[in-house]
């Protein structure tokens, strides 16, 4: 008897010893990171981030991001109850060099822009119209432009609710002559790509940064406007060598114009003010 009951109880022991060990080691890098990270961390407090910023700042990019796009990491697929199940891969969607010609059209064609995004393929131009659009656009769809019609009046509205305006996590995506305005953390976010660019933008009033590309490179900002953030305006961060270009831009009445923490970028002229 004791011999079956140590039977059943055996994977179940064993998963519980794997979430322990696996919580020590998230714990582990995320003190690592605040260690290294303590005096930004403290510049930052001082001119005037929150609390919320600041935890956001290192919890956010160490426990979230656990899976890649193509599958990799801690991703997979939770079964509930006693069901059959046959595992299937979904292969990655590869980048493309040339463009399809096809545009897909907000709001004439869909009602959304995320609808849009979702129905894309590589190499297509999705075009949004005038107008504002209160919702978070989550892009995995390699190599597509977003376009906006006009750059003062398409606008991407967070209502200080929704998280990011744009949220990219596809290697090759533009996004273009479009604003993005109160969002909880960033206006345009790319996270872990490899070929961005961000042109004719304006970010305003958003909760942490206006333009911002974490662990990504191979990329451009260029002729865009960065406002009311209280971290900073643009931010490349966490990769080396990023291989990215800051031209012609705008920042103003943000905590910083620019932060660069633990990366290697080329910053052209622009205007950085406080």
């Amino acid at each position: 008897m004791d011999q079956r009951i140590g039977r059943s109880v055996a994977e179940s022991r064993f998963h519980t010893q794997l979430l322990t060990v696996l919580g020590v080691g998230i714990y582990g890098v995320i003190a690592f990171v605040v260690a290294r990270r303590t005096r930004e961390i403290g510049i930052r407090a001082a001119l005037g981030a929150s609390r919320l910023s600041i935890r956001g700042m290192v919890v956010r990019h160490y426990c979230t991001y656990h899976g890649t796009k193509e599958g990799n990491g801690m991703a997979g697929v939770v079964v509930v109850g006693d069901v059959p199940f046959s595992p299937s891969a979904k292969g990655a969607i590869i980048p493309v060099d040339i463009p399809t010609g096809k545009v897909l059209k907000v709001p004439a064609e869909y009602p959304t822009i995320q609808a849009t995004v979702d129905a894309a393929s590589p190499g297509d131009l999705v075009f949004v119209g005038r107008g504002i659009y209160r919702e978070e656009v989550s892009v995995t769809t390699p190599s597509i432009v977003i376009r906006g019609e006009d750059r003062n009046e398409t606008i991407v509205d967070g209502e200080f609710v929704r998280g990011n305006g744009f949220s990219i996590a596809a290697d090759a995506v533009a996004v273009e002559n479009l604003t993005a305005r109160y969002a909880v953390l960033n206006g345009f976010f790319w996270t872990g790509v490899t070929g961005f660019r961000g042109s004719y933008l304006t970010a305003t009033n958003n909760g942490d940064y206006g333009l911002y590309a974490f662990g990504s490179k191979d990329g451009l900002f260029e002729d865009s406007y960065a406002s009311g953030s209280p971290d900073s305006g643009f931010y490349i961060g966490q990769c080396y060598p990023c291989n990215t270009v800051i031209r012609n831009v705008i920042a103003e009445h943000n905590a910083l114009g620019y932060s660069g923490t633990n990366a290697g970028a080329r910053v052209f002229p622009g205007v950085w003010r406080l």
